[in-house]
């Protein structure tokens, strides 16, 4: 998954090297608005966008779609308030957890955010008598397991995610 953090801080940091996570950090929001308009042009290719509620990040989910950035948005809050949560799921984000989950858990919901923003309620991509699982890299061919190596299996993803549009060489 290819990930944009954020406003990244200290306490999310080892969110960038979990598995499966390739990660953007972007440390501002002049950088941050480059970054989502090259990926709009479709030059950088992000699954979603991974940010921490901080002060100037407090109005970011109505600053990313007043813009028409629709990638996935999960948003990062250290502290639990309710009322906070309910307003940043009111100006567009896709997720909110609050800090003290588990790597395992933030996984899984960035994992479920890209899927339902894709279309898709279930974890597969099924393409003429294939099925795909793209977070767990693994392929069947009319019910029979296929072994691809980790790069074409990424590649195949990408793919078969982007069926019918054109994918450029960034998102490759």
């Amino acid at each position: 998954m290819n990930i944009l953090f954020v406003g990244l801080q200290n306490r999310y940091v080892e969110l960038t090297s979990l598995d499966d996570i390739s990660a953007t950090i972007s440390p501002n929001e002049d950088e941050t608005y480059s970054l989502l308009s090259l990926a709009k042009r479709h030059v950088y290719n992000f699954d979603a966008v991974v940010a921490c509620d901080a002060p100037l990040q407090k109005h970011f989910p109505r600053w990313m779609r007043s813009r028409e950035f629709y990638e996935p948005l999960m948003m990062l809050m250290g502290f639990n308030d309710t009322a906070h949560l309910c307003e940043l799921l009111d100006e567009g984000a896709d997720e909110v957890m609050t800090f003290s989950f588990d790597k395992s858990e933030f996984q899984a919901r960035l994992q479920a955010i890209i899927r339902r923003r894709r279309g898709r309620s279930d974890n597969t991509i099924s393409f003429h008598g294939f099925t795909l699982w793209p977070f767990e890299l693994e392929l069947e061919y009319g019910g029979q397991p296929m072994y691809l190596p980790t790069l074409e299996m990424r590649l195949l993803t990408v793919l078969a995610e982007h069926m019918g549009r054109n994918v450029g060489k960034q998102m490759l």
